[in-house]
């Protein structure tokens, strides 16, 4: 299995910034998360991702669970 099937670049259009501008106007807390969080979280929704490998805290705060490295 090569890098290719690992890892899928997401691109950012207006349907994943709309989405995100409403999650921003949404969420009451955290109020730490940025706006680049919420387009992230967007575009996790969006292409239905279930679990995120990352150090950042904020997945678990918005309801994606973390594989943790």
């Amino acid at each position: 299995m090569g890098i290719k099937n690992l890892i899928q670049v997401l691109w950012i259009n207006e349907i994943i910034y709309n989405m995100a501008i409403e999650i921003f106007l949404e969420k009451k807390e955290p109020k730490n998360l940025s706006f680049f969080d919420l387009v992230d979280f967007a575009l996790i929704e969006s292409a239905g991702i279930e679990k995120a490998f990352s150090f950042d805290r904020y997945f678990e705060i918005l309801g994606i669970p973390l594989i943790k490295p």
